[in-house]
């Protein structure tokens, strides 16, 4: 038994490690190819070592880690190597698992909408999409409504109430049909936000172009609708295209730009962050924003915490991390684009003084979703 558990201890370390390695890969802006190219280098690493224990395990017909590693100096580093980063990784997702809630959420609901029910119909287009839609348990054709209320420190009473709506990461690749981001944009205006946010990943082929005007067009908000690019959204070669087509829909670009908005007669500052994938924050300067008014910052990724701190924020919202797409029972993701490995896949944190939220987004590169519904954020902000 005790074998077993070491087994099992080591194949933790060796896993946890190499999805440190994806994680990180994932996380920086090197060209698609060459993340690609990475990945099958990392699965290589993952199966080759698990193939070739099982091969000593056969060869000596003992399980006793001990005997398989006592001849080979090289196998006994890596074995105890795998256990000492099994306990680690093992400890610290034991600390974060058992961590309070922020204290900032006043409350949270969730209200599930499955739309290929609703429609009647298939909604898996495209051979990808067919082949994903046979995975059982994948949830891409629901919608999370993530109704909540934030409690925002020193909130100007003129805001206490303001509705916000992200939306982040709709990943448009013709493999769920049109209908289903209809039925987002309806579950958006339902809640009548005040500001909608869209934290990029918008576009990812060509051919849903014209799928802008029917999806981001039909959006509807008190104040605007804002929006960033993520790192997807450079598979559209003409950027410039893009950027016209999405404002000509209605929207507000703010990448590397502040903008203020006056309501009820208070200022409410918006700074947009694309880094690392599109330039233009790396110019703005902490010493530049106001005293008053609230601080919101959209970022695509929320590896740019580091950078936000100094601004002290009071809402980020950010997205890129889909959740991990796939959470295990009990265990949860455990990959995601970001150097900080699943910390932010996603959810509501406390940073210093500001409240970020990451949204597990509405789709992805592929629309598999296991127990990690695409998510429309509603969020009410409280003055406390």
């Amino acid at each position: 038994m005790m074998n077993l558990i070491l087994w099992a201890i080591a194949f933790i370390g060796h896993l946890g490690s190499w999805c440190v390695v994806y994680n990180r890969t994932h996380a920086t802006n090197w060209p698609r190819k060459v993340r690609k190219r990475c990945e099958k280098l990392i699965i290589a690493a993952v199966l080759l070592p698990l193939f070739w224990f099982a091969g000593r395990v056969i060869g000596q017909q003992t399980i006793s880690l001990w005997d398989i590693a006592s001849n080979n100096k090289l196998e006994w580093i890596y074995l105890f190597l795998m256990l000492g980063l099994g306990v680690f990784f093992a400890a610290r997702w034991s600390w974060r698992k058992f961590q309070s809630p922020p204290e900032a959420i006043i409350s949270n609901r969730r209200t599930l909408v499955n739309v290929q029910h609703e429609l009647g119909r298939n909604i898996y287009q495209t051979s990808l999409g067919m082949i994903l839609k046979k995975i059982p348990f994948n949830q891409a054709h629901l919608i999370a409504i993530e109704s909540m209320e934030l409690g925002v420190n020193d909130l100007p009473s003129e805001l206490d109430g303001l509705k916000i709506c992200q939306l982040s990461d709709f990943h448009l690749t013709g493999q769920l049909e049109l209908a289903y981001f209809g039925r987002v944009v309806e579950e958006a205006n339902r809640f009548k936000p005040d500001l909608i946010f869209i934290t990029g990943d918008l576009l990812d082929e060509l051919d849903c172009l014209d799928w802008i005007d029917p999806v981001f067009g039909q959006l509807e908000s008190r104040y605007g609708t804002f929006l960033i690019r993520g790192n997807h959204d450079l598979r559209i070669a003409d950027q410039k295209l893009l950027l016209q087509r999405l404002e000509s829909a209605g929207m507000k670009w703010i990448g590397g730009q502040r903008v203020s908005i006056d309501i009820e007669g208070t200022k409410v500052f918006l700074t947009g962050n694309e880094l690392p994938w599109h330039t233009g924050a790396e110019t703005l300067a902490p010493d530049s924003l106001p005293d008053s008014g609230l601080q919101i910052l959209l970022t695509h990724t929320p590896d740019q915490i580091e950078w936000a701190r100094p601004f002290n924020f009071d809402l980020i919202f950010a997205g890129h991390n889909h959740g991990g797409q796939i959470a295990l029972p009990i265990v949860g993701p455990i990959v995601a684009p970001s150097k900080y490995g699943v910390l932010y896949a996603s959810g509501t944190f406390e940073i210093d003084q500001s409240i970020m939220h990451v949204s597990r987004g509405l789709s992805g590169d592929e629309c598999i979703r296991i127990n990690c519904p695409p998510e429309v954020g509603c969020f009410t902000l409280r003055k406390v």
